[in-house]
């Protein structure tokens, strides 16, 4: 049988042709190394807010301080980067979670105020809420 993360091409091998696609992932069964495609069992497109390497069994979270809208992603630099002046606070997003709070500011990529990379207003500059540039 197919273990999760491999496919295999014909019923009752003994050994699984290889792993499932990157941009895919297989939960067990999957007769392609590309299940969603042509209407095929055992696993799916990446999900939007996910990435899937090569044998994957299930979507990896895209990391926080960034988000994705896109399906099919291969690995995490496919995420895309916070938008400046918001922050992308959690796992999987599908979009920024909030503006860049009041007194930072929050450059591309930014996971939560007052962390890395965002910094605090520098003195004698005004930082409104959503702010990507003193």
């Amino acid at each position: 049988a197919c273990l999760p993360g491999q496919y295999c091409a014909s019923p009752g091998l003994a050994v699984p042709t290889g792993l499932c696609d990157a941009g895919y992932y297989c939960t067990g069964g999957a007769s392609r190394p590309d299940p969603a495609d042509l209407g095929a069992e055992g696993g799916q497109l990446c999900t939007p807010g996910h990435y899937c390497p090569a044998g994957s069994s299930a979507p990896v979270a895209c990391p926080p301080g960034t988000y994705s809208t896109r399906t099919g992603l291969r690995n995490a630099s496919e995420c895309d980067p916070c938008v400046p002046g918001q922050v992308c606070d959690g796992l999987g997003l599908i979009a920024p979670t909030d503006q860049c709070l009041a007194g930072y500011v929050c450059p591309a990529g930014t996971p939560a105020a007052g962390t890395a990379p965002s910094e605090p207003c520098p003195f004698g500059f005004h930082c409104p809420p959503g702010s990507a540039v003193p």
